[in-house]
């Protein structure tokens, strides 16, 4: 696999909304190639309630090889692009779950608030390799 050549791409925004679960679920999720990778593109979170005490949450996701490292933080009123890059599980699923924790690593489930998470899936050209005699 050559990491150089990007056979397709798919660009999917994820929005949803906090509540006091701690996580936020999408379903149908529709991909129509087996992607290598997701990039963490741009995120986003608007708070709809005076959340001044909560430092940086930080999102897990289901989907991706190590789902125990953080995929991204978020600040309340703060949109920025990390451009991180995360290697995906196969298969890959059609249900997607964002689990949202606070800086103990616990479960966050005092945020009210909107968050969005673009994301870029790509899949990789397979090269074979060429063989020099």
């Amino acid at each position: 696999m050559n990491t150089n050549i990007i056979e397709a791409r798919k660009h999917i925004t994820f929005i949803g909304t906090l509540d006091d679960t701690g996580e936020i679920l999408f379903d149908n999720i529709y991909v129509p190639f087996t992607p290598d990778d997701m990039i963490i593109k741009s995120v986003l979170y608007y708070s709809t309630a005076d959340e001044t005490a909560i430092e940086s949450t930080s999102v897990l996701c289901n989907f991706v090889r190590d789902s125990s490292e953080a995929i991204c933080t978020f600040f309340n009123s703060v949109n920025y692009s990390p451009n991180s890059n995360f290697k995906v599980i196969i298969p890959f699923p059609n249900s997607i779950k964002f689990t949202i924790l606070d800086n103990d690593s616990h479960l966050e489930i005092t945020r009210t608030g909107v968050l969005s998470i673009h994301c870029e899936f790509v899949k990789y050209k397979d090269m074979k390799q060429e063989k020099i005699y």
